[in-house]
């Protein structure tokens, strides 16, 4: 049997009139056995028999429960590849966007030499009389 609880940790009741204090002591006892022996199964079952005879351990209770934690499992794993997915096109996106400010850029640039030379054109043309 496996010592995963032992009896010594957990406090002993007190004689009391009113209080069965002895009786209490006992359950406390079958209590640490009974979880003693569930441990040691669990840790049979976990660490020495292979993952695929596991099944034949398995009551109805306990397959519902992994199931569910499967079913939980794979909902985690597609949120996750959801949240890639929408990361992945945010991403693009603000690329997208970045290059069109930076082609706005460059054409309000050309923009303002245009005016700058049209500007100096004018003056010339003014200095010159024409």
């Amino acid at each position: 049997m496996m010592e995963f609880l032992q009896r010594n940790t957990l406090p002993l009741y007190q004689e009391r009139l009113d209080l069965a204090a002895s009786q209490l002591n006992e359950m406390e006892d079958i209590l640490c056995k009974a979880i003693n022996e569930l441990a040691g199964r669990v840790y049979i079952i976990n660490n020495m028999i292979p993952e695929e005879e596991r099944g034949q351990y398995a009551t109805d209770t306990s397959s519902l429960l992994l199931s569910t934690i499967a079913t939980m499992q794979a909902s985690i794993t597609s949120l996750s590849e959801e949240i890639s997915n929408i990361r992945t096109s945010l991403e693009e996106r603000m690329d997208a966007v970045e290059h069109g400010f930076s082609d706005l850029e460059t054409r309000l640039n050309n923009l303002d030499d245009a005016a700058a030379r049209k500007e100096d054109v004018n003056v010339i043309l003014y200095r010159t009389g024409e």
